[in-house]
């Protein structure tokens, strides 16, 4: 194996490239939670359902919230995010899912 200095090197290039964003159509109400966290269960002015973008796993208030939209339209939105933060977003884009979602 490699020595540590080498792990780390290595697990610090790999960072550099990598970005994650989560995006959901709704929200998370921790157990115990003083207040129910409803704020995606209505609709917009026009009717529309909602979604947000870069929520937080444990109900934080994501990035944006908007009508819901296409899946081309959600991944490039996701992508523009991520490159926002100053992540390189090329042809090197590796999704990552659990095997049970539906594609």
């Amino acid at each position: 194996g490699m020595d540590l200095d080498q792990v780390t090197s290595i697990a610090e290039t790999v960072s550099k490239g990598v970005g994650s964003l989560g995006c959901a159509l709704n929200t998370v109400t921790i157990p115990g939670a003083d207040k129910v966290n409803d704020r995606l269960s209505k609709a917009d002015d026009a009717g529309e359902p909602m979604m947000e973008i870069g929520l937080g796993i444990h109900g934080e208030a994501g990035k944006k919230q908007c009508p819901l939209m296409s899946c081309d339209d959600i991944a490039k939105e996701m992508l523009s995010i991520i490159q926002t933060y100053g992540r390189e977003v090329d042809s090197k884009i590796v999704p990552l899912y659990n095997p049970s979602d539906e594609l």
